[in-house]
């Protein structure tokens, strides 16, 4: 998906503040405080050649306007590969255990729904749930985890009380982990959130690690 100019202007706004702050250098700011060069531009600045030719351009020409340079390489970037190392249920996936047993959740940032975390979305949520356990119990994993602002709210319903939490790990800065809380389910800006961010420079909603026995996923949705 595109991502809106509004979008990627509250990503170089809050690289902006950090750089006034601390001194950062704002190239260095932009790429670990944000989500642009992991999730705007995705797949192809992960390892990508072209990718990472298009990212330096951006970094020696600070004097070009920063969100339109975004964008005109937003669309360069090549498409995203397809995962095949998870199973999917509806708006909900999850890859397949790690060494450790872990299988971590994802919720697809391409909703389609008016409010997927409503009264009737978290219904559909759960049942896209029970799927995606059902289909994930044959590959064994031991843990089940995620990372998001999505726990820090309606969503963490789907969890057993037992479920583990921990605040903000700061690994996934990068991510819609912390930066979907400013999309809506339309791609559009969520501009309650975001002026949260510009007058406070904090995040309106904690980015929780939550983590739980897969055997206590499997007895709340009662798969056997």
């Amino acid at each position: 998906m595109g991502y809106s100019r509004e979008f990627i202007a509250l990503n170089l706004r809050y690289a902006e503040t950090a750089v006034a702050k601390t001194g950062i250098g704002f190239f260095e700011a932009v790429s670990t405080l944000t989500c642009i060069k992991r999730t705007v531009l995705g797949a192809g600045f992960d390892g990508g050649t072209n990718g990472e030719r298009l990212w330096k351009m951006f970094a020696q020409n600070p004097g070009t306007n920063p969100a339109e340079t975004i964008l005109l390489l937003q669309a360069q970037v090549p498409a995203r590969h397809k995962e095949e190392n998870r199973v999917r249920s509806g708006i909900l996936s999850a890859t397949l255990p790690d060494g450790d047993g872990l299988s971590l959740l994802h919720f697809s940032g391409d909703v389609g729904e008016a409010n997927p975390l409503g009264e009737q979305g978290l219904k559909r949520r759960a049942e896209e749930m029970a799927n995606l356990l059902r289909l994930l119990k044959d590959h064994g994993p031991v843990n089940i985890g995620m990372f998001s602002w999505l726990l820090d709210g309606r969503f963490s319903t789907l969890f057993p009380p037992e479920t583990e939490y921990q605040d903000n790990p700061d690994q996934f800065f990068q991510s819609l982990a912390v930066w979907g809380q400013y999309l809506r389910a339309d791609g559009s800006l969520n501009r309650e959130r975001a002026s949260v961010l510009i007058t406070n420079s904090v995040h309106p909603k904690k980015v929780l690690q939550g983590r739980v026995p897969a055997e206590s996923m499997y007895r709340m949705y009662h798969i056997s």
